[in-house]
């Protein structure tokens, strides 16, 4: 037993004397393994973590620095891989011999970081004077495009993509952008932490991002002679403007009036910019918008400088002329046409109105004071011809005597009669008085309030019927309106509202009517109300909302359930006379069109449930 125990610890001390050297030899393990993967990859930028070797270890020690140092300079951390170098520098070149393929691949690394800095003064010499350097000039740092840091990557294919791009060369210089900058943009590295390159590349990024929007509106406004105007805002590259030229067009094209001067300003200031041919295209366009601007403002001047001496002294010269379009600004259009009234307001003020009439309903402008009070003026001027007055006379006579008419008439709503333009809105709110009566007597106020207007007894009698009858419409309403509310607020119909059933202006009102009724009592006028709700329905087909509809399924259940609930109750009863008793349970329904039903819900369950509610 004692033997066992002395075998035992023996075995657990060498173990312990072993394990120093499993470890080290692990380690060498490692090492020899990362450093044949590192001499096969010639970018090796990510190595997994070794542990660092002691220098009383030297090969290993050049192998970590030399990897690590590698590492370091593909990471973009030039600081650290000079420092590893350095180490290796120090440790000297008898070492390097003892390991095959160091020397290589430190002479390697030595190259490509001196590629680095040798690319730096260009950097910076492209950075003062963006076409200071050429595609050339880059090409004669071959090494540059080898190496595995990102940073002088970068800047040699964005030196060679700008290059492409002020030689027009515009496929070239995005393929350039797109396989090489934006593939390292999109990794860890940041262009920010080099100076200059992160504002190169965002701003290049911005350029190609807006040319993906320039190239089919463009070529749609070729094709169609219509912009489709242009969103994106596109980063002015100063050795090649013509895409930014055709920006400004698309621009300015599209919105003449908002953007027409501002965009002509920036061509002239790209043209200035500008060293390459320009195309025809681009000529004829700006040489177009340039004529538009002209034109507008041209055009403009003249009428306002009319409308600013008739408005001070209420006349013009007999040969004056001016435009009556002008798409960037129609108030414009207004005073154009407002002079052409006031010239002679019995032969043009109708005309004039009405095409006043016609731009302020399609393009609503902001009309000034001045021209407001000048509008209503000419409208208390303008006279109408007796062919008018004729046709609406003869509506007036054939109106009169029963409040319809018995053809049609080809009715104006604007004389400078003004008890004709009373009188024509009266016959049209009458005859239509569901969808105009309102909206009639609302043109008749406006009317009155802007006119002084003797209204003789005859009309003044019809003008008093087409108020009560829109009123009565009105009251009609709101009462069922009212009741509606009610029945849905609290499920009950209340005796407060005496309410139509004829609504000729709204049948969805009729069948609320009819509904209200059915309700009011639903044993006794449930099936009378669903009677009158399906002749409402056949007759006159009414759009009904889905409240209304809710309102009829709720109605029908109510009564259909009536046979089963009394029929279940019936049951009941049977089961509970002997012995005041029931044999199972029930969900007792208190509301019965048959009252002795109700009453014996009512004993039963006050029967049962003595304690709860039997008193």
């Amino acid at each position: 037993m004692n033997l066992n125990k002395y075998f035992s610890a023996l075995l657990c001390l060498c173990l312990v004397a072993l394990v120093p050297n499993l470890l080290s030899a692990q380690q060498l393990v490692n090492m020899e393994e990362t450093w044949q993967e590192f001499l096969g990859n010639d970018k090796t930028a990510n190595i997994s973590k070794l542990k660092k070797p002691d220098k009383s270890q030297p090969a290993n020690y050049i192998k970590y620095s030399l990897i690590y140092a590698n590492t370091y300079f593909c990471g973009d951390n030039i600081e650290s891989a000079d420092e590893m170098l350095h180490e290796i520098e120090v440790i000297g070149k008898e070492i390097w011999d003892r390991v095959p393929g160091f020397e290589e691949r430190y002479l390697v690394l030595k190259k490509n970081m001196e590629a680095y800095r040798a690319l730096d003064p260009i950097w910076t010499k492209f950075i003062n004077n963006k076409t200071s350097v050429s595609k050339e000039d880059v090409e004669e740092f071959p090494e540059a495009k080898r190496i595995c840091e990102r940073g002088t990557l970068c800047k040699y294919f964005y030196m060679i993509s700008h290059d492409y791009f002020c030689q027009k060369n515009l496929e070239k210089a995005r393929e350039v952008f797109d396989t090489r900058i934006r593939r390292l943009v999109a990794t860890t590295f940041n262009p920010d932490d080099i100076e200059g390159l992160g504002e190169e590349v965002a701003r290049m990024t911005k350029f190609w991002d807006a040319m993906d929007e320039l190239t089919p509106a463009w070529e749609a406004y070729m094709e169609t002679g219509i912009s489709p105007g242009m969103q994106a805002e596109m980063p002015v590259i100063d050795c090649y403007v013509i895409p930014n030229m055709k920006v400004c067009i698309l621009k300015a094209t599209y919105d003449i009036c908002g953007v027409g001067e501002k965009m002509l300003n920036k061509l002239k200031d790209l043209q200035r910019k500008n060293t390459s041919p320009i195309p025809s295209e681009v000529t004829d366009k700006i040489a177009f918008i340039k004529e538009e601007v002209r034109v507008i403002k041209k055009d403009l001047a003249i009428v306002n400088t009319y409308w600013k001496k008739f408005t001070q002294t209420g006349t013009l010269p007999s040969d004056v002329a001016y435009k009556y379009e002008f798409s960037c600004d129609r108030e414009a259009e207004v005073k154009a046409y407002l002079m052409d009234g006031f010239m002679d307001p019995c032969m043009k003020g109708k005309e004039a109105l009405k095409n006043i009439s016609r731009v302020r309903k399609k393009y609503k402008p902001a009309l000034a004071s001045v021209t407001m009070s000048k509008f209503k003026e000419l409208k208390a001027l303008v006279t109408v011809s007796s062919g008018d007055i004729t046709i609406l006379n003869e509506a007036w006579e054939d109106f009169l005597p029963d409040d319809a008419l018995s053809n049609e008439y080809d009715l104006s709503f604007d004389y400078c009669d003004k008890l004709a333009e009373i009188r024509s809105f009266i016959i049209d709110g009458t005859v239509h008085v569901c969808e105009k009566g309102l909206q009639r007597l609302d043109d008749i106020e406006n009317v009155l309030d802007e006119n002084e207007v003797d209204i003789d007894p005859q009309t003044q009698e019809k003008l008093d019927a087409l108020e009560t009858k829109s009123s009565k419409l009105n009251a009609k309403h709101d009462v069922l309106n009212k009741a509606w509310a009610y029945l849905l607020d609290n499920d009950d119909v209340s005796d407060d509202y005496e309410y139509d059933y004829e609504f000729p202006c709204n049948r969805e009102m009729d069948v609320k009517a009819y509904l209200l009724d059915g309700y009011t009592n639903p044993c006794l006028s449930g099936k009378y109300g669903l009677k009158e709700v399906d002749k409402v329905r056949s007759k006159h087909n009414p759009k009904l909302s889905q409240e209304t509809l809710s309102q009829i399924k709720k109605l029908k259940s109510r009564l259909s359930n009536e046979g089963g609930n009394v029929a279940t109750l019936t049951k009941a009863w049977e089961d509970f006379v002997p012995d005041n008793k029931l044999s199972g349970e029930i969900n007792f329904i208190f509301s019965y069109c048959d009252k002795i039903a109700e009453c014996r819900a009512y004993i039963m369950d006050g029967t049962i449930n003595f304690c709860k509610r039997g008193e």
